[in-house]
C-alpha cells in the first residue's frame, strides 16, 4: 500500500493540527481499509485502540515512543514528525498511554485511552479510577496548565460527566460540540431509558477545538472521530521563541566563525 502524504500543511503552518481516534476492532478483518482511511485523513496526531502491538510499523512519517494495553489490544499513539516532537515524560497503566512532549508549538499533553467496558456495574467504578489516574498523573506533574488532548474509547454512559470525574480539569469535547446530528454513535447501544451512550470521545484542556466530526466506517463497527485542535497564543510565542533561538544561534556561529578566520589569517 503506498499513499503519498504531504509532509506541511498550511494548517500546521498556522498553529492548527487535526487528531483524530479510533478505535480498530482488531478482530475486524479489514485492517488494510481502516488504515487507508486514517492515512488519507493526514493526522498530525492518530490515537489508536483495539490494535494489534507492531501497527506503529505502518506509520513510517510518524513518532510512537511507547504502547499500551487495555482489556482488549493495544493502545498505540502516534505524532507526526512535522510537528517536530521531543518526548519528555510518558505515563502510561492499564487502557491510559500519556506523551507529554515537547513540540513546534511548545510543550503538550496527548493521550489515548480504552476505558473498560460500559455493561457491568464494577466497570463503570474502574472507569472512575482510570479518569482519576490521568488527572492525577496531570497535577503530580504540574501539567494541567498545558493544552490538553485527550481520546479514545471511553465506554463512558450519559451519566458519566468528565467534569464531575476530572475535578474540572477536563472538558468533554462532545459536551460543547455535539448533537444527535453530528455525533454519530455505534454500535448503536441504549440503556433502558432509550439514552444513547456515546463511547468514543475526545477530552481537552487550554486549547482551542473546532470542527468536531466522527464518522461511521463500514470497516469497522466503532465511529472514527475527528477534530482540529487549535494553540493560539501559545503556538506564536513558541514559535517566536524557537525561531529567535535558531537566529541567534546562527548569529553565534558567524560570530565563532569570524573569529576563526581573523585568527587564521
Amino acid at each position: 500500500m503506498s499513499i503519498i502524504i504531504e509532509k506541511k500543511t498550511l494548517k500546521t503552518m498556522r498553529g492548527e493540527i487535526k487528531v483524530i481516534s479510533w478505535n480498530l476492532d482488531k478482530k475486524n478483518k479489514n485492517v488494510k481499509e481502516k488504515i487507508k482511511e486514517i492515512m488519507e485523513r493526514n493526522a498530525d496526531i492518530i490515537m489508536l485502540q483495539e490494535c494489534l502491538y507492531d501497527i506503529k510499523n505502518i506509520f513510517n512519517d510518524y513518532v510512537s515512543y511507547d504502547t499500551a494495553i487495555s482489556h482488549d489490544g493495544a493502545i498505540k499513539l502516534l505524532i507526526h514528525n512535522r510537528l517536530n516532537p521531543e518526548l519528555i515524560n510518558v505515563f502510561k497503566d492499564n487502557g491510559i498511554l500519556i506523551y507529554h512532549v515537547n513540540t513546534m508549538f511548545g510543550n503538550i499533553i496527548v493521550a489515548s485511552i480504552h476505558l473498560p467496558p460500559f455493561n457491568k456495574i464494577n466497570d463503570k467504578i474502574l472507569r472512575t479510577i482510570m479518569i482519576y489516574k490521568i488527572t492525577n498523573f496531570l497535577k503530580k506533574e504540574n501539567l494541567t496548565k498545558l493544552p490538553i488532548i485527550i481520546g479514545g474509547d471511553t465506554n463512558m454512559q450519559d451519566d458519566e460527566h468528565i467534569g464531575n470525574l476530572s475535578e474540572d480539569i477536563l472538558v468533554d469535547l462532545y459536551d460543547n460540540f455535539g448533537h444527535y446530528n453530528n455525533y454519530h454513535m455505534w454500535p448503536t447501544r441504549s440503556n433502558k431509558l432509550n439514552k444513547l451512550h456515546r463511547f468514543d470521545k475526545f477530552f481537552y484542556s487550554n486549547l482551542t477545538v473546532k470542527n468536531f466530526k466522527t464518522w461511521i466506517s463500514k470497516n469497522s463497527q466503532h465511529a472514527l472521530i475527528e477534530t482540529e485542535i487549535y494553540f493560539g497564543k501559545i503556538s506564536v510565542d513558541s514559535i517566536s521563541t524557537k525561531l529567535e533561538k535558531i537566529k541567534n544561534k546562527q548569529i553565534k556561529l558567524k560570530k565563532q566563525n569570524n573569529v576563526n578566520n581573523y585568527i587564521l589569517y
